[in-house]
């Protein structure tokens, strides 16, 4: 059976209940294989990359996967049957909360976050991965019902510490970062956002969809610097905002990112005509009255 990359993309990219399985099932081959973590890799990424994989923390690209799969003989069909097996056997399993946390989360299902927090709770063995996907999912809930205080200092210290001690930046930890801005001080996010800002410019493999949650990272972080009547640290950011690619993915950002650039500068014929632009995008009168607010700030 030939297994393509966009096969094996397929399941990675999918979701996070992927992200999961995968790295079970990887640290499932090594252990039978007798192997350490370095020799498991093969040189194909560093091997504290590889650990966050295995523990769920991180995503493994297809390409990558493909090279350690090859490295190690590991049959490609197999392994992907095996990820189907082990999602249908149980969907109470880890991956499969994780799955359902997420879509909750972006369908601002209230009701259904708060449940998946009690059964992510319910895991046993309690493992690093599990109390990791608390973590979030106590902070997907403060998210999405906009109460941070319902957080201890403990979970935000956790959550400060996740992010801080992080050598590579991958989507999953980018977007837990763009949502989770108000748990820090303005230097601690200005450390962090310079911190991506240079990741992401050394990278040579970047898809518009991580590209999407730096954005929306950023974006985020400038309307904090706003708030804080604080634009002398927008400069970098939004110049990244600027410098993202003329397609429709990213049309809404730097829309954004040019309202945000002409509140700064008080240049009220440009607020004008990108409030008419998203007007006559369908956006609601709620949403606009929030980017008042913008300027409304920055007048202080």
């Amino acid at each position: 059976m030939r297994i393509t990359y966009g096969d094996l993309a397929g399941y990675i990219l999918e979701g996070m209940v992927m992200m999961t399985e995968i790295g079970d099932l990887l640290k499932r081959e090594r252990l039978h294989r007798r192997l350490k973590q370095k020799d498991m890799v093969a040189g194909v990424m560093s091997t504290s990359f590889y650990s966050k994989v295995e523990n769920g923390v991180s995503e493994i690209n297809a390409i990558d996967l493909v090279k350690i799969l090859n490295a190690n003989d590991i049959d490609k069909g197999k392994f992907l049957s095996e990820v189907d097996v082990h999602l249908d056997r149980n969907h109470n399993s880890f991956g499969y909360l994780e799955n359902r946390l997420t879509r909750d989360f972006y369908e601002n299902n209230i009701p259904d976050v708060k449940k998946a927090v009690t059964e992510i709770k319910a895991i046993q063995p309690e493992t690093p991965a599990s109390r990791r996907l608390l973590l979030r999912s106590r902070l997907y809930l403060a998210m999405i019902t906009d109460n941070y205080e319902m957080l201890s200092k403990k979970e935000k210290q956790s959550i400060r510490t996740m992010l801080f001690d992080l050598d590579t930046w991958d989507y999953t930890s980018v977007r837990i970062f763009a949502n989770s801005l108000p748990i820090y001080d303005l230097g601690e996010l200005s450390f962090l956002i310079n911190a991506l800002l240079k990741s992401v410019n050394n990278r040579e493999d970047v898809d518009y969809r991580y590209q999407q949650a730096v954005a929306d990272a950023i974006l985020n972080f400038v309307t904090m610097c706003c708030d804080h009547q604080s634009p002398e640290l927008t400069k970098l950011p939004l110049e990244y905002i600027q410098n993202l690619p003329d397609t429709p993915n990213f049309l809404f950002h730097k829309l954004l990112g040019a309202y945000c650039q002409a509140a700064i500068k008080r240049n009220k014929q440009d607020l004008k005509s990108i409030l008419t632009a998203f007007r006559l995008a369908g956006w609601s009168a709620d949403y606009l009255k929030r980017l008042d607010m913008v300027v409304h700030d920055l007048s202080k």
